[in-house]
Parts: structure tokens; C-alpha cells; sequence
């Protein structure tokens, strides 16, 4: 068995590795070189194949926790809905489950993303937007949801949650996060001990998770990839958005395109040819620099008849999840053979153009092709050579384990 899962280095390992071992191109390649002759024969990687399986099969989570889920859900809906105050200044609301919860990528000690909407377009921010709807009022009596969305007071409707919820919360101890792109609620479930992330309005997780969720039931090599690399990235230090790596979901994206642009292709592209609901919108609510809130609406359009695609899409790729776990590594962060592409799932996986200057990795986001994620994954000789020794380290641990 490998010796351990790499782990989050002390400062005492960073200053050893800055004057130790050097990971030069030359050593890269030596390894790469070892590599395809492992890569030659699935004997030789079922050791790694076990680890993973292992991994895998310890992060899953069972029909009763999801169920567990479900009523956390239901008592947050049932305790705004049956709040005066709540009620009839923000109407009825609908709670809903975004991210790993959703997808099938859940692990227990991941948090839980909470999105609420509401039937009301409740308080509005003061100043500019006051304007903008006095400005409007006598053109259209009625404004659209954009316009509501973005100038509600999200700040104000989250103060007035956070009194209604706190009943739920470990210690009646809620944390607002007003400053962050998204503000939200951050609480421990008293009972269960989960972690809970509450935001307002910002409906964009929801398509993102069906994706995620579409991708990962369309062959189940997807769904394996996934959680092990996030927590082999996790357990390293370098799954972490806000801290200059990639977050969660770039890893899905980056897993997916992969899996797309395979010779054989393991997946398809179930953007093509799909055509998005007129009445059906999600949307993208975040604070600017300037303390605004930014509204963008989403059309969601993605082939979801499984069955009817896997008709037309039949993979000849037989590659194991070890042999794609290994290639995936070389590919992304062993690469010394050219420029990065532009990783966009909705066009079949990668783009072969200029990528994005500032970010490590240029990655589309799929639902809305005018905007990118994984933004904050700097692309700076720190965080490069990060992901570098990550995956050489693993790669070398393989080799010597075989």
C-alpha cells in the first residue's frame, strides 16, 4: 500500500523542499518516461486501483444521511414560511441544495450550499436603487426579476433569516459574511452537527449541480475521478478558491473536459445541440468591488435524456480509473510540451487558443460562456510549483509501489 495520502506541508517541509530537491524538467521527464511503462498494463496499476476504490468507497454517504438533509431543508423552509414578518415582507419561500449535496459529490464533512428564494421582491437597497425604482415606477408598475434581484437588500434579508434560524444553529450561533462576492449565513446544525452556507437569490449553483450530477451518472469513472482527486487536492493543501487554488468546482470542470478530449472519449458533450426553457431562468447574484450587487440572468440548456445520448454516444474507452487518474495528473501538471488550453466543457472540452494571462488554469464557466471560473487559482511560481510537486510526488510514490 502507498506509504499515505500526501498532506498539508508544515512551514518546516516548505523550507525543506526550497533548498532541497529541485523539480526540474529533467526529473519530470524521467518520470513521465516511467510512467508510460506503467501506464502499459493494468496489473501494474491495481495497487493504486484498490487506494482508489478505498477512497472512494470511505467517502460516500448514505440514503439516511441524505434524508437527514432533506428534513434540515424542510424545518428551514417551514420555519421562514411560518414567520409573519418573513412572510409578508419577502413571501413564500423555496429552499434548495447546490454543490456537492446535489451532485452526488457530497462527503460528510463538506458544508451544505443553501440557496432561498422568494415570491416578494422584499426590501430594496437605499439610495441608487430607491431611485431607479421611483424612476421607473409610473413606466412599468411591475419590475422584472432581474431588476428586483438586483437591487434587493441582501444584507437586510439576511439579518432577518439569521433571527428566524438561529433555533437551528449549534449555540443559536449564526455568522453573517456580508464582505465576501456572495454574502451568506454560515451555521452548525445543533442536531447533526453539519455545516450549513445560506445565500439569497443567487440560483446558479442549481444548473451548475445537475451538470455536475448529469456528467457524473453518465459513466461512473466521472463520479470516481472526481471525489478522489478532491480528496487527494483537499487532504494537500490545494483545494482552497479563496486562497489562491483551485476550488471544487474547477477540479469538476477540469475532470470533465479531460474525460471529453480522451482519444476515445469517455464523455460526451451534452451542451451540443440543446436548447434552453424560455420559462425557465437561473441567476447570478454577487457584490462588485464597488459594493453593488451584479444580476445576471441564466438560460439553462443541457441535453438531460441520458438514455437518448448514450444512443448516439457509445465510448470505446476502456482505460481504468487509475490509468485516467494517472494521465490526468501528467496532463495538468506534468505538461512541459505547450500551452494550457482553454477548458470548456460546453465545446466538447478543450479550446486551442490564447488562454487567460493572470490564472493558472483558463477555465470556462459552462452555463454562462461570458464569464470564467477558477479566476482566483493565481498563476504565480508558488502556486504552479504547488500542483507540480503534488503531482509528482504522487506520480513518483506509484513508481516505487508498483
Amino acid at each position: 500500500m502507498f506509504s499515505q495520502l500526501p498532506t498539508k506541508k508544515t512551514k518546516e517541509d516548505k523550507a525543506e523542499d526550497n533548498l532541497g530537491f529541485e523539480y526540474n524538467a529533467e526529473n519530470i521527464k524521467e518520470l513521465n518516461e516511467k510512467l508510460d511503462k506503467l501506464l502499459q498494463s493494468e496489473e501494474n496499476l491495481a495497487l493504486l486501483e484498490y487506494h482508489i476504490s478505498e477512497v472512494y468507497n470511505a467517502s460516500q454517504v448514505s440514503e439516511e444521511d441524505y434524508g437527514t438533509l432533506a428534513f434540515i431543508m424542510n424545518k428551514i423552509e417551514s420555519l421562514l414560511a411560518s414567520d409573519e414578518y418573513i412572510r409578508e415582507t419577502y413571501g413564500i419561500p423555496k429552499v434548495e441544495n447546490f454543490g456537492s449535496s446535489a451532485n452526488t459529490l457530497w462527503n460528510m464533512d463538506s458544508d451544505v450550499d443553501i440557496v432561498i428564494e422568494f415570491t416578494k421582491p422584499g426590501h430594496h437597497d437605499k439610495g441608487e436603487a430607491n431611485m431607479h425604482q421611483k424612476g421607473n415606477r409610473n413606466k412599468d408598475k411591475k419590475q422584472n426579476k432581474k431588476d428586483q434581484l438586483k437591487y434587493f437588500d441582501t444584507k437586510k434579508a439576511l439579518i432577518d433569516i439569521r433571527s428566524v434560524l438561529k433555533v437551528m444553529a449549534k449555540n443559536k450561533d449564526i455568522e453573517s459574511i456580508f464582505n465576501s462576492r456572495v454574502p451568506l449565513l454560515k451555521f452548525k446544525h445543533a442536531k447533526t452537527m453539519i455545516d450549513i452556507d445560506i445565500c439569497l437569490n443567487n440560483s446558479i449553483g442549481i444548473p451548475n449541480s445537475r451538470m455536475t450530477r448529469l456528467f457524473s451518472e453518465f459513466d461512473q469513472r466521472a463520479h470516481i475521478m472526481i471525489k478522489y482527486l478532491r480528496t487527494l487536492l483537499k487532504q494537500s493543501g490545494l483545494l482552497n478558491g479563496e486562497q489562491g487554488c483551485l476550488s471544487s468546482y474547477c477540479v469538476i470542470l477540469m475532470v470533465i473536459a479531460f474525460l471529453q478530449q480522451q482519444e476515445e472519449p469517455v464523455l460526451p458533450n451534452l451542451h451540443q445541440g440543446a436548447e434552453a426553457d424560455k420559462n425557465k431562468a437561473f441567476y447570478a447574484v454577487s457584490s462588485n468591488k464597488f459594493g453593488r450587487t451584479d444580476c445576471k440572468e441564466i438560460k439553462f440548456a443541457l441535453n438531460e435524456d441520458l438514455k437518448q445520448v448514450g444512443e448516439s454516444f457509445a465510448s470505446k474507452n476502456t482505460k481504468t480509473v487509475a490509468q485516467l487518474v494517472i494521465e490526468f495528473l501528467r496532463f495538468y501538471f506534468l505538461n512541459s510540451e505547450g500551452v494550457m488550453p482553454i477548458i470548456d466543457v460546453s465545446r466538447g472540452g478543450f479550446v486551442f487558443k490564447d488562454t487567460d494571462k493572470l490564472a493558472l488554469f483558463d477555465i470556462v464557466e459552462p452555463l454562462d460562456p461570458s464569464s470564467k471560473v477558477g479566476l482566483g487559482c493565481r498563476k504565480d511560481e508558488h502556486h504552479a510549483a504547488s500542483y507540480v510537486k503534488f503531482a509528482f510526488d504522487f506520480c513518483k510514490n506509484i513508481v516505487d509501489h508498483q
